[in-house]
């Protein structure tokens, strides 16, 4: 099922248009559609408020629990699956190691607070390991020693960057499906799930399923965009979605600053950059036959103000900044993973 993809099949993401060269699967408004077809579907992104959301809320039994849930990724994605209705609050369990922050947390969503590892691994259906990477190991042994075979038979998915998925097997003594403690999931996701829009990448463990992986991107693309990735992508998709979007709000920063200087008030040109960067991704996402470059021509006139400013972007040494943040954060997804394998 490598390169598979999904897509939310209502805001802020629709089908509309026909492709060939389909990927394994998509997944998008309530339709699987078979790897032995030769065309795809491409999505487009809808900036809709949550209020104007209609999916539907998960099954009442499935609950969730969130192990550090109180950080930002693990936060973000349980802000997000609440907005976009794909859980209701009273199916999210959380835990985390400030007892204030998690209280305070719990009131903000409405989620259940969980100060007991085990008592939180027995009562959810699947588990979300949102902890920092170096704390990975400690809380996995913790959790074996804890709630022992409570965790028997189910899904494991972590987001901790840079953690491959034998890291977090070792501690969890997956060794054959017979012996199988959890079946593991390794996620990449980025902070714009929070909103419903966010791109991910989702790797399977030894023991997965297709049926876990199925789970996994029906709940993830109620997020926002995941494909089932060949592991070793894991880092070109830290620089390609996890780091991103701190990328782009330093770009949208720096254009916020020019226009200030240029005479506009910082709220309007603040509103005007956001505005015409969701716009710009939006038109990429509808012509995704186009080259970047084309849709850049489309806004550069010969002679014009567009083409001067795309050419000091470039004498600055823009694309270049650009390609070597990509890298440095892969490359420091790689030593994440070298030092975890080591």
């Amino acid at each position: 099922m490598q390169g598979a993809f999904v897509a939310a099949g209502k805001p802020p993401f629709r089908i509309h248009s026909v492709h060939e060269k389909q990927p394994k699967f998509l997944h998008g408004a309530g339709v699987r559609y078979s790897a032995r077809s030769t065309r795809w579907y491409r999505w487009s992104l809808r900036c809709t408020s949550s209020e104007s959301r209609t999916t539907n809320t998960a099954a009442p039994t499935e609950k969730l629990g969130f192990i550090g849930g109180t950080g930002n990724m693990g936060s973000s994605i349980i802000k997000g699956l609440i907005e976009v209705q794909a859980l209701s609050p009273q199916h999210i369990l959380c835990s985390g190691r400030d007892a204030q922050k998690l209280e305070r947390f719990s009131n903000e969503t409405g989620c259940t607070a969980m100060t007991d590892l085990a008592t939180l691994c027995a009562q959810s259906t699947a588990l979300f390991l949102c902890v920092k990477p170096a704390q990975c190991q400690a809380v996995l042994e913790r959790m074996v020693a804890e709630a022992g075979e409570s965790l028997n038979g189910k899904r494991l998915i972590s987001v901790a960057a840079g953690v491959p998925v034998s890291a977090l097997e070792r501690p969890l003594r997956v060794e054959a499906v017979e012996q199988c403690r959890c079946r593991v999931l390794r996620c990449m996701p980025n902070v714009l799930v929070r909103h419903g829009l966010g791109a991910m990448a989702v790797s399977r463990g030894t023991t997965a399923t297709d049926e876990d992986v199925s789970w996994a991107l029906q709940l993830l693309g109620r997020l926002g965009l995941v494909a089932e990735l060949e592991e070793s992508l894991m880092d070109a998709t830290v620089a390609a979605a996890g780091s991103s979007p701190a990328f782009a709000f330093i770009f949208m920063e720096a254009l916020t600053d020019a226009a200030v200087r240029e005479g506009l008030p910082r709220h309007i040109a603040r509103s005007f950059v956001a505005q015409t960067l969701c716009g710009a991704a939006q038109m990429a996402l509808r012509d995704s036959d186009a080259h970047f470059g084309e849709l850049r021509n489309r806004v550069e006139s010969p002679g014009g103000t567009t083409i001067a400013g795309s050419c000091a972007l470039e004498e600055n040494g823009f694309r270049k900044a650009v390609i070597a943040a990509a890298a440095a954060a892969a490359a420091k997804s790689r030593a994440f993973a070298d030092r975890f394998s080591a």
